[in-house]
This record gives C-alpha cells, sequence and structure tokens, in this order.
C-alpha cells in the first residue's frame, strides 16, 4: 500500500471532521434577521474552496481532492448556516482569520480539527461582524409586515422572491370586493416558485390547472445586500387586454442587475376584475362597482410602499411601467386620485387610457354586468359568487366589459377631460409605442375585410381614412390596416398624452418609437416592417444577449432601452446618461422623439400626417358626446 496516499485520505478525513465540527458551532448561533444569505450556487461555492485549497497546499497541508467530499462538506455548512441564519466565509480577507486558525491548528496537531469551542467562536464572531458591515450577498431573507420570507439566489447577485402575497385570496365572498390584507404567517415563506395564473381563457401555454383565483401576488428582484440601501424601485404591470396574461412573464433580472430593485404585481383580470353591478354598488362604502383589478394594482402599490424599504429599496423613488393593458393601466394610475403619492415616474409602453372611444361609465358598465348575469341564468350575486371562476372567466365565455371604468371614484372623469383640466398624478412620463404594433392583427387582409373596416366610420370620415390609408392591392391593404391599428390605438393615444401633460403638467415629458426590425417577435405575423406589439419586451429583457453576434442592432438597441429606462427610474424622470444619445424633452414640432432603430436618434412625431387626421377624428367624438 501507498503510505503516502494513506497518510493523504487520512488528513482528508480528518479536515471533513474539521468541518463537520465546525458547523456544529455554527448550530449554536440565534438567526439574525435581515442578514445576507449563504453561497447555494456551485460557482460560488467553488470559489471558496478553491482558494482554501490553494492556501493549504501552500502551507504543506493536503487539500480535499474529491469533488464529492468537498461537496457534502459545503452543502451541509450551507443546510446548517440557512437554518440559522448565519453566512459562510466568501470574502478573501473574512476567510482569512478562519483558514489561518485552522492551518495552525493542522500543522501543529496533524491535521487536528477545531475542538476548542471558544477558539472558534471567535473566529465565528468576527466572520459575521464582517459580513455584516461589508454585506456579501443580496438580501435572501427578510421581514415583512406579515412575516418573514426568503428567496432564491439567482447568479452570485440577485435575490429573487418569486411569489409573495399582498392581499387576501379574493374568493369566496371578497370575489367583487376591493383586496384586503394578506393574513400574517408563522415560520418562514419560501418564495420559490410563481403563483397561479389569475382565472382566463386556456391557450397552449397555459391550462386551467396552472389557474387559481387565489392570483394576488407580487415578485421582487433585488441586488441589494442590505435593506439600507435604498435603491430605486421599477414597479412591472403587465398587458392581456385586462383579461389574460400573468405577472411571472419576466421578473426583469435584466433591470435589476442595473441598480434597481424590480416588483412585478398580479391583478384580477376579466369579469372577475371588472364586472360592475348595481347590487355591487350597493355592498361598497364609496357606492361603486368593477375596477377591482385596478383597485388591486393600487393595493400592491401600498404594499410597496410599507415593505419595499426592506428589500432594499426606496418608498419615495418608484416608478411604474408597463405594456399594453399593463401601459393602459399605468395611465389610469397616473389619472387616479387613489394613486396619488404611490410613485414618482412613469414608462408607458404601447399604450394609454385616453381615446374617447374607449371608455365606458359606471352605468354602461353596470348594464354590460346585467346582461352577463342573465346570460349565466342567475339572479343575484351570491348566485354568481358561488360559481366557479372558470365559468366567469374562461373559453367561450362572453363577458364584454375588460376595461377600466369611469366610475367616478377610482377614475373621476374621462381620462382626456382630467388632462384638459391639469387634473391627475403630475409625474414624469416617458411614453412610448411601436412602428408595427398592427402586425399581431392581420396576416392578409381582402378588399370586403378593408371596406367593412372603414365603413363603421361616419361617411366623410372614411373617405379620409381610406386616403390615407390606401387598399388598392392585397400588399397596400394588408400594411395600410396594420398601420390603422398603429395609428388609431397607439400612436395617437401616445401623442395626445403627450402635448396635453405639456399644456397642463408641469413634469417632464419623454416620447419613444421602436422601429427595430428583427427576425425575432413575441407573437406577430408575417411581413414585418418594424417592431410589432409586446416587442419592446424583447429588448426590456435582454432577449438578445444571448446571440449578440447574430442580432448585432437588436442587441445595441436592447442595452441603450435598458440603460435609458434605468436611467428614468433612478433619476426620477431623465433618461440620459453618460455614453448614451442624448435625448430632449418633448416638445412638438421639433426632433425630440427617440427613435430605437439600429441605435438611437431623434426624430420628429412619425406618421404625423395620419395622426392629425385620427386627432381631427377624435376631437369630432369629443364634441358628438359633449352635445348628448
Amino acid at each position: 500500500m501507498d503510505k503516502h496516499k494513506t497518510t493523504r485520505d487520512m488528513k482528508r478525513r480528518l479536515f471533513l471532521l474539521a468541518c463537520g465540527l465546525f458547523c456544529m458551532v455554527f448550530t449554536m448561533a440565534q438567526p439574525r434577521p435581515n442578514e445576507v444569505q449563504p453561497m447555494e450556487q456551485r460557482e460560488q461555492s467553488d470559489a471558496c474552496i478553491n482558494y482554501v485549497e490553494s492556501r493549504q497546499r501552500s502551507n504543506g497541508v493536503q487539500p480535499m481532492e474529491q469533488r464529492e467530499q468537498s461537496d457534502a462538506c459545503i452543502n451541509y455548512v450551507e443546510s446548517r448556516q440557512r437554518s440559522n441564519g448565519i453566512q459562510p466565509m466568501e470574502q478573501r480577507e473574512q476567510s482569512d482569520a478562519c483558514i489561518n486558525y485552522v492551518e495552525s491548528r493542522q500543522r501543529s496537531n496533524g491535521i487536528q480539527p477545531m475542538e476548542q469551542r471558544e477558539q472558534s467562536d471567535a473566529c465565528i464572531n468576527y466572520v459575521e461582524s464582517r459580513q455584516r458591515s461589508n454585506g456579501i450577498q443580496p438580501l435572501l431573507k427578510t421581514h415583512i409586515e406579515t412575516g418573514d420570507v426568503e428567496g432564491i439566489l439567482e447568479g452570485t447577485d440577485l435575490a429573487v422572491y418569486k411569489a409573495i402575497p399582498y392581499a387576501a385570496p379574493p374568493v369566496g365572498d371578497l370575489r367583487w370586493k376591493a383586496p384586503q390584507p394578506a393574513k400574517p404567517w408563522t415560520g418562514v415563506l419560501k418564495a420559490e416558485d410563481v403563483a397561479k395564473w389569475p382565472p382566463q381563457p386556456e391557450k397552449s401555454y397555459v391550462k386551467y390547472d396552472m389557474m387559481s383565483e387565489d392570483c394576488l401576488y407580487l415578485s421582487v428582484v433585488t441586488p441589494a445586500k442590505s435593506v439600507d440601501e435604498a435603491l430605486p424601485v421599477m414597479v412591472f404591470i403587465h398587458g392581456g387586454g385586462f383579461q389574460t396574461e400573468h405577472y411571472g412573464g419576466d421578473l426583469w433580472q435584466s433591470l435589476a442587475r442595473k441598480g434597481v430593485v424590480a416588483v412585478s404585481i398580479e391583478y384580477r383580470a376579466g369579469s372577475l376584475g371588472f364586472l360592475a353591478h348595481g347590487d355591487l354598488a350597493k355592498e361598497s362604502p364609496e357606492g361603486h362597482s368593477g375596477n377591482y383589478g385596478i383597485l388591486d394594482q393600487i393595493f400592491a402599490l401600498q404594499w410597496i410602499q410599507r415593505n419595499i424599504k426592506n428589500f432594499g429599496g426606496d418608498p419615495s423613488k418608484v416608478t411604474i411601467f408597463g405594456e399594453s393593458a399593463g401601459a393602459m393601466s399605468c395611465h389610469v394610475l397616473c389619472a387616479s386620485p387613489l394613486a396619488k403619492g404611490l410613485f414618482r415616474a412613469c414608462i408607458s409602453q404601447s399604450g394609454a387610457f385616453i381615446s374617447p372611444m374607449s371608455a365606458i361609465n359606471q352605468a354602461q358598465a353596470q348594464m354590460i354586468g346585467l346582461m352577463f348575469m342573465s346570460e349565466l341564468n342567475k339572479k343575484s350575486i351570491k348566485e354568481m359568487r358561488q360559481m366557479d371562476a372558470k365559468e366567469l372567466t374562461g373559453n367561450g365565455v362572453n363577458f364584454h366589459g375588460c376595461t377600466p371604468i369611469v366610475d367616478g371614484y377610482v377614475i373621476p372623469e374621462p381620462i382626456y377631460n382630467l388632462y384638459e383640466k391639469g387634473e391627475y398624478n403630475d409625474v414624469p412620463v416617458l411614453i412610448m409605442h411601436n412602428s408595427d404594433e398592427g402586425a399581431v392583427d392581420y396576416d392578409s387582409v381582402s378588399t370586403e375585410e378593408y371596406n367593412r373596416q372603414f365603413s363603421m366610420f361616419p361617411g366623410e370620415w372614411a373617405d379620409s381614412l381610406k386616403a390615407y390609408y390606401p387598399g388598392t392591392t392585397d400588399e397596400e391593404r394588408l400594411y395600410s390596416m396594420r398601420d390603422f391599428i398603429r395609428d388609431i390605438s397607439f400612436g395617437w393615444s401616445a401623442y395626445k398624452w403627450a402635448t396635453m401633460q405639456k399644456k397642463t403638467g408641469k413634469s417632464p415629458v419623454y416620447s419613444a418609437y421602436l422601429a427595430q426590425k428583427s427576425e425575432r417577435t413575441v407573437y406577430a405575423k408575417g411581413n414585418r416592417r418594424g417592431a410589432a406589439h409586446a416587442d419592446d419586451m424583447l429588448y426590456l429583457k435582454g432577449a438578445f444577449d444571448e446571440e449578440p453576434g447574430k442580432y448585432p442592432q437588436e442587441k445595441k438597441v436592447s442595452d441603450l432601452m435598458q440603460q435609458y429606462w434605468v436611467n428614468f427610474a433612478k433619476t426620477g424622470g431623465n433618461p440620459n446618461g453618460e455614453g448614451l444619445p442624448s435625448w430632449s424633452v418633448f416638445e412638438e414640432g421639433k426632433a425630440t422623439v427617440m427613435q430605437f432603430n439600429n441605435g438611437a436618434s431623434l426624430i420628429e412625431v412619425p406618421n404625423k400626417e395620419r395622426i392629425m387626421l385620427i386627432d381631427r377624428f377624435m376631437k369630432y367624438i369629443i364634441n358628438l358626446q359633449s352635445s348628448n
């Protein structure tokens, strides 16, 4: 038998025993709230192992060479540390004290393990004090108003809390009521998995068993290493036509890595989020019904004000941002007095709620609710509360009220009117829409479809619209219809929000236009000429980071957008920063709209002539409404 090999094996076993005794010392410590969490990723523990081994080799001590042995030790140490809230040695200057002690004992005692508790305790106390003062890892465990919560480590720099309840489950008697506080829990809530989707129609990627009416959760992604960092906070509101989708589509790690706390919130959708009915109004202390999804968003923002400090965020530095219906929600929050003071800036991506054709009032919404109850063959709200959520939101359900309601409470008046009078939450805004928004709606347009779409407008307006959006060929009809959808649904509302706030507000307004063409898209159809609806999500979440060589221009735009967005959040309203093309505050008639296309450059309002035609038509509608 090889004498040297036997000696090495004995040294390894004794060193593993030393590790085990070291673990026993850690278990004696009491949990320490808000401390930094242990190494959970193998690439992190490897660095520590390698350093220990190099120190041991340099001092004549045989290191652990079998990774399966060291893994067992490290995993045991980490599991015991996690259960007791104590941190591992990660930084060299902190681990030197313990390593030196181990080595001195080993040299003098032939790899004699640490047996003197008083000596190892002193070492542990030193490490812990250094770790507390330096904050090695992000906050993987913290305390909020309802109890302790623990996230997971992503990479080496982010703590991710995937599902934290911010309100009580809106089930039973709480269905169609304003959100209520979440109940406290005992022990530690493990926020390791995203919550289920809110009830909605089934799709290929979401089935009914993935849904739950218990859906009022939010995620938090933080790079903070202590609760005192006071980082800016970005709160995302997802789209889906106020009927579909999920907060877990992206948790915005890409933005968090640039120095913000990223939050994504869920809210009730479909009939569960927006059903209005006279009997529900009677139940409400404020005398309104509907808008439960918007009340959820406001409740989540209030929760953030009370709790985000415990994740290293600053409640006075909240920026809301959203896409599609999420962007419309952001606009509603900018207009609602109930959201006053809950955020300091807003970013809208492909959505606003200013069109006179999109707003319905409380009476109209309650009429839709009565019709819905009749279609379901129910006679009371009590009966409807006993129905399965699938029967109220699933495939084939015919509810036409999936929209915010001008109820005199959440939305006091039509938002167009509020902006005319300057009665809104005047915060800095960044408003963007995309160049090929309509590419998600049409793959081809027949002559009959083209004529049918424009026949819905009064005669003179139909003729004018056809002149600006011609349809003499198949290709012309396709592109004209896509452009019309872009301009009337997104371009005009973005333009109107910007110009009206410039006129009646004091906060800065920034305007943007995403025109980058790419092979990649979220769900648009073929023959695209630019960025389709929802494609902005690809750029903001860094979807091109893995293949920069294949998508060099997309990667460039993605980097620019992310940095502008984060700068806007960090400063409370200014996207500019070192190394970025200068972005001017919006001013009509000047090149102040930032176009993202193979980089970033300023242009005037895109598609201006068509936007002005639609603006004249919207004023015509407003005049009709005011005369009735």
